[in-house]
């Protein structure tokens, strides 16, 4: 959980950067998305085993 909240903190924290190019706001939702994916699929692994 802490992970998410921290990819999410540098996230926002870049929004301004990711903004200024038009490739940026699209790429940083795809990089997010795989942070969230990967979390999804670690969370899943530590339950199921």
């Amino acid at each position: 959980m802490l992970f998410l909240f921290a990819s999410i903190l540098v996230f926002c924290l870049s929004l301004p950067d990711n903004m200024s190019n038009p490739m940026g706001l699209p790429l940083a939702a795809i990089w997010l998305l795989g942070k969230v994916q990967s979390l999804k699929f670690a969370i899943q692994d530590w339950v199921y085993g």
